[in-house]
């Protein structure tokens, strides 16, 4: 995903992610130690690898370790039934989408990948009524998107100063490599004015 409200302008397309068995291991260690009543994963997107929440929900059976947890999701993926069914037997039962707006072109300028239908279809009446699924919008995200592209301005404004920049050093660097060639020829023109006066007898 591109999306540019969450981490990948930081870090990349690129990812790391824990194996459904190391996340198991840590939540019967927790239990073992506090026993808690509620998990939050802060994951972008919980599971984003395919196969990952079938996997980790298995796991949870197995090992009678049902915590409630909340997490977080794409209106694009929480729309698919199979996929809340699994959410649901792994303990999920709090699920933030991040709405951001209703008008279309904020999140087609955020690179969000996700349609306002696909938000309206994630917030119907039946999935309200499974899960507790909340909108994300912490913050006016008009302002946001003009941060955003300000932001970027500045950044083209900063590059360009810089590449500005390294054109003066590359033009100063220049000049002093050809110094030493501009002195030496001056030392020979002095040389062969003395050489001349010496020639001519020491008469100007």
């Amino acid at each position: 995903y591109h999306c540019n409200w969450c981490a990948k302008p930081i870090y990349g397309q690129g990812y790391n992610s824990r194996s459904p068995e190391n996340v198991v291991e840590e939540m019967l260690h927790i239990k073992s130690i506090v026993n808690p009543d509620h998990i939050w994963f802060a994951d972008d997107i919980l599971g984003l690898k395919p196969g990952w929440v079938q996997e980790f929900a298995s796991l949870i059976e197995q090992h009678n370790i049902k915590i409630p947890f909340k997490c977080l999701s794409r209106a694009d993926l929480i729309t698919r039934e199979a996929d809340l069914a699994v959410l649901k037997r792994a303990g999920c039962q709090i699920v933030w989408l991040g709405a951001e707006s209703g008008s279309q072109k904020i999140p087609n300028a955020m690179e969000k990948g996700t349609t306002v239908e696909q938000i309206r279809e994630a917030a119907r009446e039946e999935l309200r009524r499974e899960f507790n699924i909340t909108r994300a919008e912490p913050v006016d995200v008009t302002e946001l998107f003009y941060r955003e592209q300000s932001a970027r301005g500045e950044a083209e404004r900063l590059r360009a100063h810089v590449e500005k920049q390294d054109a003066e050093i590359r033009r100063m660097r220049e000049h002093i490599e050809r110094e030493p060639q501009r002195i030496a020829a001056a030392i020979e023109a002095a040389k062969t004015q003395v050489q001349n006066f010496i020639e001519q007898g020491g008469k100007r």
